[in-house]
């Protein structure tokens, strides 16, 4: 599939501790997927969210947004017979996992001067849970 990168939006962002993390603390992690499509513009978009935890408090939320423009010839390789375009799960794991690794460097950048700075996102292995195509 031809795409093209074409625009990154940090949606939300909020460090909401300003305590330091103890020691051995647990941390938990959050994360939800949307899909989208735009299209006029051919456009798909991934938006990731993740609230991370400890202890039952909140400690950040970050919602990051990626769009993909999708080549002419692609959208046509993907149509189906009822001109529903297919987007099936190789390449759906592919965006957000582009996208994931936008928010971990965003996030690096972001908690550098908080007490979160030593947060980095665990792997997230998408093809374990993106099983299914997004059909438009």
């Amino acid at each position: 599939m031809q795409y093209k990168y074409r625009k990154i939006s940090l949606d939300q962002f909020a460090v909401l501790t300003e305590s330091e993390i103890r020691p051995g603390s647990d941390i938990s992690f959050n994360t939800d997927i949307e899909f989208g499509y735009d299209a006029e513009n051919r456009m798909l978009a991934n938006k990731l969210s993740v609230t991370a935890t400890s202890e039952g408090v909140i400690l950040l939320k970050a919602v990051i947004s990626s769009y993909f423009e999708i080549s002419p010839e692609s959208i046509d390789e993907i149509k189906d017979a009822e001109g529903h375009l297919q987007f099936n799960p190789f390449i759906l794991v592919q965006f957000a996992s582009l996208n994931y690794g936008s928010l971990r460097g965003a996030l690096a950048i972001k908690t550098a001067d908080t007490p979160l700075k030593d947060i980095v996102l665990p792997p997230i292995y998408f093809q374990s849970i993106i099983t299914s195509g997004f059909s438009i």
